[in-house]
């Protein structure tokens, strides 16, 4: 059985003569030489000598394969049936995310930034059929010349933002600004058309809740007893 200190002396023939195994390889050459290797120890102290060896080869150090990480899975907002169908539908049509958040949000932020509810837009209002109808029939166009689906969104960057200056102050595509301009022009076409009235609230502290009701009972109690 071959000692240490002769598995040493073959290791270090076999690192002059291959240059680029790493340790591993050569340890398995031992035991395949002496029926058995050395140590993990042992492979710590002689690192620096294979890596000397490298160095005076010019050959990489090899890389370390990193360990894949799962990425967790994305939490699905749980909507309305209603909400994700609308969804879909003016996905379909070729509307862009921040479009479709824009159409359906309930809350909208002023310029002064204040926060207000608002009502999603009406899909079944003849002037949003038309409008849907609209960008659908543009998005068919574009397929149909075969473009993908980043050339499609690119276009309609361009085109109906980028050729009217409808961005916002932060550099961003306005899609308010998009839509009032189409509701003009169907206003010119249908003036018969109206705007259907939006229900909207300012949202209240708890607060503000709190003193209003106070109020309203300070105002009962006066009618009562004044």
């Amino acid at each position: 059985m071959a000692t240490k200190q002769e598995k040493l002396i073959r290791l270090n023939q076999l690192i002059r003569q291959n240059p680029t195994w790493g340790y591993r390889k050569l340890n398995k050459q031992l035991k395949v030489e002496f029926g058995s290797g050395l140590g993990t120890g042992t492979g710590r102290i002689l690192r620096p000598q294979i890596k000397a060896e490298r160095i005076t080869y010019k050959i990489p150090e090899p890389t370390i394969r990193k360990k894949l990480v799962k990425p967790e899975p994305r939490q699905r907002i749980r909507v309305s049936w209603k909400t994700r169908k609308n969804i879909n539908a003016l996905s379909n049509a070729g509307f862009l995310p921040f479009e479709i958040r824009e159409m359906l949000s309930t809350r909208r932020r002023l310029p002064n930034g204040k926060v207000i509810k608002v009502e999603p837009l009406p899909l079944n209002n003849p002037m949003l059929k038309e409008f849907i109808r609209e960008r659908a029939k543009g998005i068919r166009r574009a397929r149909r010349q075969g473009l993908s689906q980043a050339e499609i969104r690119e276009m309609i960057i361009e085109n109906m933002y980028g050729d009217n200056d409808f961005f916002n102050e932060q550099g961003n595509p306005d899609f308010w600004q998009e839509f009032r301009q189409f509701e003009e022009e169907y206003k010119t076409k249908h003036p018969e058309y109206a705007r259907p009235p939006k229900k909207r609230r300012d949202f209240i502290s708890k607060e503000d809740l709190e003193i209003q009701r106070r109020r309203r009972e300070n105002q009962k109690f006066l009618e009562k007893w004044g």
